[in-house]
């Protein structure tokens, strides 16, 4: 049987885990679009707002994709294609342990 101290722990860790993403994954609301626009003045204000908007929240997700490309396919694609020895898009287990047993092979 668990104690009634381990359970309150446990609910607190999840609460508090629960707090914290909470805390940091606050992603404001974009600005509200009105009806209709009654004069320029209103509409240049809503882009204006609505730019700074995207602006604040589009650069981490145009860097994350920037990064992808850059560093994961590459590495990949270039370990990928070491242990394709007949190059046919698949990895058997034959591949793998030829590749293997010959990089033992180079270190002795």
């Amino acid at each position: 049987m668990i104690s009634t101290s381990k359970i309150t722990l446990i609910l607190l860790i999840i609460v508090l885990a629960d707090l914290a993403h909470a805390t940091f994954t606050n992603v404001p609301a974009p600005p509200k679009r009105p009806g209709h626009f009654r004069t320029k003045n209103e509409l240049k204000q809503y882009l204006q707002k609505l730019h700074e908007y995207h602006s604040i929240l589009g650069r981490w997700r145009v860097r994350r994709h920037s990064d992808e490309q850059l560093f994961l396919p590459s590495s990949n694609n270039d370990l990928f294609k070491f242990f394709d020895i007949n190059h046919d898009h698949i990895i058997t287990k034959s591949e793998f342990n030829r590749r293997l047993n010959s990089s033992n092979e180079n270190i002795q």
